[in-house]
C-alpha cells in the first residue's frame, strides 16, 4: 500500500479558496492593518509615558512615594532658607558698689558737714549706704572689729562690727557700739557705756546680737508678791528686798536685789522684778559688794542708760 502523502497539496487545500478579488484590494487591506497597528503602538506608548511621568512626579523631593504599601526612600527635602537667628544682647550686669571692709580705726571716716545728719543720733557711729563706717566729730575710734559678715556671689550683703569709741571731752569713758549694715539698705546701731552690765566687750556683743535676733536672754529670776523666785539653778548669797535705788526700774515693792551664784560657779548681781530680772557682772562694779551694786543701779538710772 502506498503511504506517501503529498504535504504541499494538503496544506494548500486546508486554507480553502479564499475570497475572490484583485490583488490591489489585498494591498489596500494590508496597508490599513499596518496603520491600525501603528496607531495602537502610539496609544500604548502614550500610556506608558503617563505612567512613567506619574512615577517621576511621585518621586520628586519631599513626596512620600509608596509601592504596594511599602515605603519608598525619597530624597530629603532641600532645606528652606531661614533667617539667621539673632539673640538680643544681654544687658551687662554690674555688681553693687560696696566699700572696702573697715577693719582698723583709720578706716572709719569722721563725718563731714554734709554727712552730719547721718550720725546725728545718740549713737556716735553710723553705717553708710555702701557699707562703710562714719563717726561723729568729737569722737575717737579706739578699736573696730568685724564680728559678722555675709557674702553672696563675692559681694558683701551684711556686715557687723564691734567698736570702742570715746568722746574727746571724756577720753577715759569708753562706749561700746554694735553696728550692722545690710546691702538691702537697712542698718542698725546700738551702744552702751563700756561695762554697763558686763565686764568684757565680747559678752556684750553676744547679748546685743541675741537681742537683735529677738532672742531675749532667759531671766535668772523674778518676783512674786515681792518675793524672790529663781528661774534657774542658783544659790542666793545675799538679798535686799525693795531697794529704793531700783525705783527707776519698776515698782519698788516688787523688786529684790540679790547676789547669786549660778550652777556653773558664775557670780552675778541680780535685780529681780515682777516678770524678769536684770543682771550685772561684779567686774563692772567698783567693788564686788551689794552696796556697790545698789550704787551702780542708781547711777545708771541717773545717766539715762539704765541696766539691761
Amino acid at each position: 500500500m502506498d503511504t506517501q502523502i503529498d504535504w504541499h497539496h494538503e496544506l494548500d487545500s486546508s486554507f480553502g479558496q479564499g475570497p475572490e478579488g484583485a490583488s490591489a484590494d489585498y494591498l489596500d487591506a494590508g496597508h490599513r492593518a499596518v496603520r491600525r497597528r501603528r496607531a495602537a503602538v502610539s496609544v500604548a506608548g502614550l500610556a506608558a509615558a503617563v505612567v512613567v511621568g506619574g512615577m517621576v512626579w511621585s518621586l520628586t523631593p519631599g513626596s512620600a512615594a509608596r509601592s504596594g504599601g511599602v515605603p519608598v526612600a525619597t530624597q530629603p527635602p532641600a532645606p528652606s532658607p531661614t533667617a539667621t537667628p539673632t539673640s538680643a544682647t544681654a544687658e551687662p550686669t554690674t555688681s553693687p558698689t560696696v566699700a572696702a571692709l573697715p577693719t582698723r580705726p583709720a578706716d572709719v571716716s569722721t563725718a563731714t558737714a554734709a554727712q552730719r545728719d547721718e550720725v546725728a543720733g545718740p549713737v556716735p557711729v553710723a553705717t553708710t549706704a555702701d557699707g562703710a563706717l562714719l563717726v561723729q566729730r568729737g569722737w575717737t575710734v579706739e578699736s573696730v572689729e568685724p564680728v559678722a559678715r555675709t557674702t553672696r556671689d563675692g559681694v558683701d550683703v551684711m556686715r557687723q562690727w564691734a567698736l570702742v569709741v570715746s568722746s574727746t571731752g571724756t577720753p577715759d569713758e569708753d562706749t561700746w557700739v554694735l553696728a550692722t549694715w545690710h546691702l538691702s539698705g537697712t542698718s542698725s546701731v546700738s551702744s552702751d557705756p563700756a561695762g554697763k552690765s558686763t565686764a568684757d566687750l565680747d559678752t556684750w556683743v553676744a547679748q546685743m546680737q541675741a537681742l537683735e535676733q529677738g532672742d531675749a536672754p532667759t531671766p535668772v529670776a523674778h518676783t512674786e508678791g515681792g518675793r524672790f523666785v529663781a528661774d534657774t539653778d542658783l544659790e542666793v548669797i545675799e538679798a535686799v528686798a525693795h531697794p529704793e535705788q531700783a525705783a527707776a526700774y519698776g515698782p519698788v515693792g516688787e523688786a529684790v536685789a540679790a547676789k547669786v551664784r549660778l550652777a556653773d560657779g558664775t557670780v552675778l548681781f541680780v535685780l529681780a522684778r515682777a516678770e524678769d530680772s536684770l543682771t550685772v557682772e561684779p567686774a563692772v562694779l567698783d567693788a564686788p559688794t551689794m552696796t556697790a551694786f545698789l550704787r551702780h543701779l542708781a547711777a545708771q538710772a541717773d545717766s539715762g542708760e539704765g541696766v539691761r
